[in-house]
């Protein structure tokens, strides 16, 4: 997912989230289904986009890929 030029690979995960994975030493972060990214993101496919509002700025995230 790429966010102000800036790409970052995120699990979502059934359940839970915080906790920063690395493997082959890329960062991966997992999130909640149900966080604010986890829930606009569910069901859309690459080169998709989602906006998230948060209190002080709406942003717009763009999905690159998908594995």
């Amino acid at each position: 997912i790429e966010f102000n030029q800036i790409k970052r690979l995120y699990f979502i995960s059934s359940s839970s989230g915080g906790t920063l994975l690395k493997v082959d030493e890329h960062p991966i972060l997992v999130i909640s289904a149900f966080s604010p990214i986890g829930i606009q993101a569910i069901g859309l496919g690459r080169d998709e986009s989602f906006f998230v509002e948060r209190p002080d700025e709406v942003r717009q995230y763009q999905i690159i890929n998908i594995f």
